[in-house]
């Protein structure tokens, strides 16, 4: 019997594949840059936030850093069930002190003021998320420490992975690590978190990416997840998906796959073609678009 093919791939890839299969393939050839084609605008803070702030506030909160750090950051939320105000004083508090500081004590020399000003802007509307995630639900006010301790179990940047075959026989194994996520004990689903920055794109185009890390958790744990964009430099941050329209999503990602294989396949082979994106308006600001057919 004939062994099946196996190819690697991850989410990133897979979101750049279905924006544009030919980009994917222009990735696969070395050009690093590839999965900017189309987005606009950059930021300081994206990287930042996510690895000196959410990431391991996230991390201690699910207790990979020990128990101590993990109770006491659970008894921000805890101990004021009924307070808001306290609650977001005591939040920020804690993440000032813990993540905040630390950072800008590390980096004051090569952040200028406006940065700071917009860092410190985006962890408000980010804690606000969670407070609100919180305190408009009513699972947490009945079992606040059951409730909190259930929403981080879930680790961020936890790498996950899952198989795909296609139409013909080849194994796609993706593998992924999604930003955060939040597990709501009253429903049984899970808040799938993706942050960006400034708002580059229509929302309904980021719910593709967060659809497939949704994918990978639902392979890996069986819960149904629901997803949202915090886009952490906009007035009105999130943008919310349920659990059904990012399991539609989901259910048409078979020609993605298929797709992914077919250009995997082309490049490697040296020889094909590989079909066109959807979208005409991206191959106007392409880089790439007068050798597309090369």
């Amino acid at each position: 019997m004939q062994k099946k093919l196996t190819l690697k791939t991850n989410v990133s890839d897979l979101y750049l594949c279905r924006r544009c299969p030919r980009l994917l393939a222009k990735k696969l050839s070395g050009e690093t840059n590839a999965w900017r084609v189309g987005l606009e605008g950059t930021s300081f803070c994206g990287k930042i936030f996510h690895d000196h702030i959410a990431a391991p506030f996230h991390r201690n909160a699910a207790k990979q850093s020990g128990l101590k750090k993990q109770r006491e950051m659970l008894t921000v939320f805890v101990d004021n069930v009924r307070d808001r105000q306290a609650m977001r004083k005591t939040f920020f508090e804690h993440v000032y002190r813990n993540y905040f500081f630390p950072y800008l004590v590390e980096n004051s020399q090569t952040l200028i003021s406006e940065q700071i000003d917009t860092f410190s802007k985006i962890i408000e509307r980010w804690g606000d998320f969670l407070i609100d995630f919180f305190l408009g639900n009513p699972g947490f006010h009945d079992e606040p420490a059951v409730f909190a301790n259930y929403a981080f179990s879930l680790p961020p940047e936890k790498n996950m992975k899952a198989n795909f075959t296609a139409a013909d026989g080849t194994v796609l194994s993706v593998g992924g690590r999604f930003d955060s996520a939040l597990l709501d004990k009253t429903t049984g689903e899970v808040l799938l978190i993706e942050y960006k920055c400034r708002k580059e794109t229509d929302p309904t185009e980021e719910i593709a990416q967060l659809a497939l890390y949704a994918w990978l958790i639902h392979v890996n744990t069986g819960l149904q997840p629901r997803t949202c964009v915090l886009y952490l430099e906009e007035e009105q941050p999130a943008a919310f998906f349920s659990a059904g329209v990012t399991g539609d999503v989901i259910s048409q990602f078979s020609s993605l796959f298929d797709c992914a294989v077919h250009v995997f396949r082309t490049f490697s082979l040296g020889m094909g073609s590989i079909p066109k994106t959807d979208t005409p308006t991206l191959c106007r600001v392409c880089p790439y678009n007068e050798e597309c057919n090369r």
